[in-house]
C-alpha cells in the first residue's frame, strides 16, 4: 500500500513553505524548530553526480562531518546556500569537512535539464560534489520539507538540520559548524537539544518494525520512545505516517497534535500537520497552520 505521506513530487506543504518563505525572512531560531531528526542515524544513499558517476554517502564515513545541502534551481534561496557552502568547503575541506549538494529539481532529470543544472553550478563556481536525486529518494529519506535545507552528519548521526535558509537560523548553524571546525568564538555555542539515547533506540526499532510491516510492534516502540522523551518529535511524525497508511486518520491527527502541544512553535510539525489536513480535505485548517509556519 502506498504510504499516505509519500511524495511523488515536491510535496504540497513544501511548496507552500517556499511561498511563505519568499514573503519574508524567518525569525525563529534553530532551537525553536526542535530539530526533528537530531540524534537519528544517517540514511545511506548512492546517487549519480553531474558527470554520471555513482557517489555513496559511505564514501565519506571517515570525515569529521558531512554536510548535505538539498537545493533546486527554482528555489530562490538555493543559490545563496550553494555559494555560502562553497566558501565553507574551500576553507574547511582539509579539516575533515565534506559538503555534498543534492539537487532535488524533479523526480527525473532530462538531458536538457541536466545541462541547465550544470550551467547553474558553473556560474556559481561550485566545486564540491553535486548529486542528482532521481526519484527524490534522499529527499524523502531525510524528510526534507523545504529547499534549500541542510543536514549535518557527524559520527554517523544527524547532529543538525535546518529547513530553508532563515537569516538567524543560518548564522546559528554556521556558528555550530565553525565550532566543530575548532574555530574559537566569543559566543556560547551549543549543539542544542538532543533526544535521549533510549528514545532514539526505540524510534529506530519502531521504524525497522514498520518497514517489515510489523505494525503492532512498531506502534508499541513509537509510544515507548515518546514516553522516554516526550520532546523527541520524530516518533510522533513516524507514528502518524503509519496510522495514515492504515487509514486511521483520527489517530494520525492525534499523534501530530500531541507533538504540537509539546512544541507549539515547531515548524516541521506544523508543516506535517498542514500537509495532513490538506490531504484529508481540511483546507482551511491546512492554510491556517501553514500560514503560521
Amino acid at each position: 500500500m502506498k504510504n499516505f505521506f509519500s511524495r511523488h513530487k515536491i510535496s504540497y506543504v513544501a511548496m507552500l513553505l517556499l511561498i511563505f518563505a519568499a514573503a519574508g525572512p524567518f525569525t525563529y531560531t534553530a532551537m525553536a524548530q526542535a530539530l526533528l531528526q537530531a540524534g537519528s542515524e544517517k540514511v545511506d544513499f548512492t546517487l549519480k553526480d553531474t558527470t554520471g558517476r555513482d557517489i555513496s554517502l559511505t564514501q565519506y564515513s571517515d570525515k569529521k562531518a558531512v554536510i548535505l545541502v538539498f537545493w533546486s534551481t527554482w528555489s530562490a534561496k538555493s543559490s545563496n546556500a550553494l555559494k555560502r557552502f562553497e566558501e565553507f568547503h574551500k576553507k574547511y575541506k582539509e579539516r575533515g569537512f565534506q559538503v555534498i549538494g543534492i539537487n532535488a529539481d524533479k523526480q527525473t532529470i532530462t538531458e536538457e535539464e541536466l545541462a541547465s543544472i550544470k550551467k547553474f553550478l558553473q556560474e556559481r563556481n561550485i566545486t564540491f560534489p553535486v548529486l542528482l536525486d532521481n526519484g527524490l529518494t534522499a529527499f524523502h529519506s531525510y524528510n526534507i520539507i523545504a529547499l534549500p535545507s541542510t543536514i549535518v552528519i557527524s559520527e554517523g548521526k544527524i547532529t543538525y538540520e535546518l529547513p530553508g535558509l532563515p537569516l538567524v537560523g543560518s548564522e546559528e548553524m554556521f556558528d555550530y559548524l565553525y565550532f566543530l571546525a575548532g574555530e574559537k568564538s566569543g559566543k556560547d555555542i551549543k549543539q542544542g537539544y538532543m533526544p535521549s539515547h533510549e528514545a532514539i533506540a526505540n524510534a529506530n526499532l519502531a521504524r525497522a518494525f514498520s518497514k517489515k510491516n510489523l505494525k503492532t510492534m512498531a506502534y508499541a516502540k513509537f509510544k515507548e520512545s515518546i514516553k522516554k522523551d516526550p520532546k523527541y518529535m520524530l516518533p510522533y511524525v513516524e507514528m502518524a505516517k503509519l496510522y495514515a497508511s492504515e487509514g486511521k486518520n483520527s489517530e494520525a491527527e492525534e499523534s501530530l497534535t500531541n507533538a504540537l502541544s509539546m512544541e507549539p512553535e515547531n515548524v516541521v510539525i506544523m508543516s506535517e500537520l498542514g500537509y495532513f489536513y490538506s490531504k484529508t480535505g481540511k483546507t482551511k485548517e491546512a492554510l491556517d497552520i501553514l500560514k503560521k509556519a
